[in-house]
């Protein structure tokens, strides 16, 4: 334990922060019991290996405070530097990016009408009602309803709104691209995403990989928002389970005919159809796109 967290500080030139430290130390060695990490910590300390700096940052002996490498600190969400590069990330970023909202308005999203003028993919996922406290609830019908709206009067094959099905509170104001991600670091017993602190890593990072493999997740998971788009909520809820169904029926009707010729011609056909619908279905191992 105590050589992991050493390697783990020393990897970063200036130091490395507390709960970041945590994380990674949790994730290499499947530790749910962060008493654990905080008893080696505290043993290193006073073993004097390593120090601290305003309970926040963590160093060996021989390093020297800084700026870590492996990831851009901005501050606060909603400061203006936060501000300023959650409108960069909008702009600069020509691929597709995906946005996981918390209960935040579309309005707090300046650049997005940008984005969709511009014809670059967007992706929002709104979270799934029951992993909003109680007394939000009633905020996050509004702001869904706000999403909705704005996504009727901006509707474009580049702008897809969905709604995540997997609790997940973690990747909440979350933005994700091929290039980087733009993370919010904060505690899980927060009662607002303004409480975080915002970090951008690139896609050669560690932390990049974790949330990727999460954001998948909740794309391959994730619903139309029926009143937003009930046509492509019906085919991905209802019509293409039912097709997958029919097809299985015909293939089992066909095998009462004689003719091998066709039997072997049309049931080919058919089970790469079904196989096709049902990869769509029910695949999670889908790339990100």
């Amino acid at each position: 334990m105590k050589e992991k967290i050493l390697e783990t500080i020393r990897s970063s030139t200036g130091g490395i922060e507390v709960d970041m430290l945590s994380s990674i130390v949790k994730d290499q060695l499947h530790i749910k019991d962060q008493s654990i990490i905080d008893e080696a910590v505290g043993s290193l300390t006073s073993e004097k290996k390593i120090k601290c700096k305003e309970k926040r940052w963590i160093a060996t002996e021989n390093q020297n405070f800084g700026v870590s490498k492996y990831y851009e600190e901005i501050g606060g969400p909603h400061s203006p530097e936060g501000m300023k590069t959650l409108e960069e990330f909008f702009v600069e970023n020509t691929e597709k990016i995906t946005i996981l909202v918390d209960v935040t308005s579309v309005v707090a999203f300046k650049k997005l009408c940008y984005r969709i003028d511009h014809d670059l993919l967007t992706e929002v996922i709104l979270p799934p009602e029951n992993e909003i406290n109680i007394e939000r609830r009633d905020n996050y019908k509004k702001v869904k309803k706000e999403w909705i709206e704005f996504y009727k009067s901006h509707k474009k094959d580049c702008f897809t709104l969905l709604q995540s099905t997997v609790i997940n509170k973690a990747v909440r104001t979350t933005l994700f691209s091929k290039e980087k991600a733009r993370i919010n670091i904060r505690k899980l017993s927060a009662r607002s995403t303004r409480d975080g602190n915002i970090i951008v890593v690139g896609n050669d990072n560690t932390l990049y990989k974790q949330f990727a493999n999460e954001i998948i997740i909740q794309q391959l998971t994730a619903d139309y928002c029926f009143t937003a788009n009930p046509m492509k909520w019906l085919w991905r809820k209802i019509i293409k389970k039912w097709i997958f169904i029919l097809l299985v029926f015909l293939i089992m009707i066909i095998s009462f005919i004689n003719d091998q010729k066709i039997i072997g011609f049309v049931t080919g056909v058919l089970t790469g159809a079904a196989g096709n619908c049902l990869y769509e279905l029910f695949s999670i191992n889908k790339k990100f796109k």
